[in-house]
């Protein structure tokens, strides 16, 4: 099975390279689609900067991973340290 991943509709590098490797990816619409985010149902969410993000109706225990400054290739790999932690 997928493991699937949420990356916010800007990381368009990251959510194509974690398509090509594998991954079931969800976009989100930052602060629209991350207040609806209230399950463990993705192994990850990728943002772009978490102090913009609004976490105050997300509820979940799903990982999230800033990417500023990362390459894909960087992302996944933090993707991979999370849920094997």
């Amino acid at each position: 099975m997928k493991k699937k991943i949420v990356v916010e509709n800007g990381l368009d590098n990251v959510r194509q390279y974690l398509i090509g490797v594998g991954y079931d990816v969800k976009t989100m619409y930052f602060n629209d689609t991350a207040s609806h985010i209230t399950t463990n149902e993705y192994d990850a969410i990728i943002v772009n900067d978490k102090s913009e993000l609004d976490m105050s109706n997300m509820r979940t225990g799903s990982p999230i991973i800033e990417a500023a400054d990362l390459s894909a290739e960087q992302v996944h790999q933090r993707i991979r340290n999370a849920i094997t932690n």
